[in-house]
């Protein structure tokens, strides 16, 4: 029994550091906007718009975003994430934490960028980077 609590220890967050490298990996802070369609996992049904709707709702935030609209008051106006309430923003994350798709935007963007539309198992995605 003994045995078995100390490897679950060893293997413990709390014990064992995450990273072991030198370095552990740079975080990136974001803010999102998601819009969510039918297919999207946990929805209820009464969503009524399709994958292309969806994407389509994206892409129209997106381009408010390019003619200067503020990040955090679209997302409190128009994004189905519950950090809508806090402007969208989600955090810092580190590689691998996020969709493989989410991953390489945000991990390529430039502090204050945006993303396109991005679609993952969520919904449809658009990203910016923050400090």
């Amino acid at each position: 029994m003994a045995a078995l609590l100390l490897a679950l220890l060893q293997g413990s967050l709390l014990v064992s550091p995450m990273y072991l490298a030198d370095q552990p990996p740079e975080g990136r802070a974001v803010q999102g906007l998601l819009v969510v369609h039918q297919g999207t996992p946990g929805v209820s049904r009464s969503i009524g718009r399709s994958r292309d709707e969806a994407s389509g709702q994206a892409e129209a935030l997106r381009e408010r975003l390019a003619r200067g609209a503020d990040f955090a008051g679209l997302a409190r106006a128009r994004s189905e994430h519950a950090s809508s309430r806090i402007g969208g923003v989600l955090g810092t994350v580190w590689p691998g934490l996020l969709p493989p798709a989410l991953d390489a935007v945000l991990f390529e963007a430039e502090v204050g960028e945006h993303s396109g539309v991005i679609e993952s198992y969520a919904g449809c995605h658009v990203l910016r980077r923050i400090e």
